[in-house]
């Protein structure tokens, strides 16, 4: 009898390991699932609603709206089910006309090695003749026990054209990413600037940096019984706000041949 419990048992056991692949059951599948949200009124004076979608990883379909939607596979290093495409248009409100984001489908990225940059493609003026779809990027990843975030440390701004002319919108296309503090850490900033090469200018870009971040916590400047390192029942706070901390100086020429400083920002932190 207790030989028969432990076969059991065993085949159990290793019945769930089979099943199981980086913590999800072998199986498991990421739909695009319907999601309808009130995104304002319009000229009528009536809520206006559209469907914005949502990401839902499920084992065992059994609703109607799961059984309807197709399904994104699970691959062997792959983390959440996320957006995989979003597509951008315009709603007739009454305050105007608004861009809003919607999920068109989603699926499982790679974050096995930790934080990356991964695909997002986005369509702009979808179902119109200025329909452009670009890979805009998106941050994932694991950054371990270290208490940092994967975000974007580099991006551009991209213009696109539509029926108004080139620029009516423009979007961040992310370029790299990175495990970084999230209350405040550096991101790419570009200025251009003029080097001079035997007789002639050139013109050249430069990362300067920027910092980037909200939340830094205040700090207590007086507390009660005059315990200037009290951490509750403080009587007045010092904002801080996030600055560089450290920075390197260059000497450049701007385009009217005048040289001037360059600070270029290689730390940033809560002062």
């Amino acid at each position: 009898m207790d030989i028969l419990k432990t076969l059991i048992l065993l085949f159990l056991v290793s019945g769930t390991i089979q099943t199981t692949v980086f913590g999800r059951k072998k199986g498991c599948s990421c739909y695009r699932l319907p999601n309808t949200t009130t995104i304002g009124i319009d000229v009528r004076r009536r809520l206006y609603e559209a469907d914005m979608g949502r990401c839902v990883e499920t084992c065992n379909a059994t609703d109607s709206d799961t059984i309807k939607a197709t399904p994104e596979k699970m691959s062997s290093g792959s983390s959440s089910c996320n957006p995989t495409e979003v597509t951008s248009r315009s709603y007739p409100l009454i305050g105007g006309s608004k861009y809003k984001t919607a999920i068109a489908k989603c699926g499982y990225q790679n974050t096995s090695s930790g934080c990356s940059r991964q695909a997002l493609f986005k369509t702009f003026f979808d179902g119109t003749s200025y329909s452009i779809r670009h890979d805009i990027g998106v941050c994932h990843g694991s950054c371990g026990s270290s208490g940092h975030a994967c975000k974007a440390i580099d991006s551009l701004m991209m213009a696109i054209k539509g029926p108004n002319g080139k620029g009516e919108l423009t979007h961040r296309v992310i370029k790299k990413c990175g495990c970084v503090n999230p209350i405040c850490h550096r991101v790419a900033f570009r200025e251009v600037f003029k080097r001079k090469s035997g007789n002639t200018w050139i013109q050249e870009e430069k990362d300067v940096g920027t910092c980037v971040g909200t939340g830094c916590p205040r700090s207590c400047v007086r507390c009660f019984f005059g315990n200037k390192y009290c951490t509750q029942h403080c009587l007045v706070f010092r904002e801080r706000a996030c600055i560089a901390t450290n920075y390197t100086t260059e000497h450049v020429h701007t385009g009217d041949h005048k040289e001037k400083e360059m600070h270029i920002i290689t730390e940033c932190g809560c002062k």
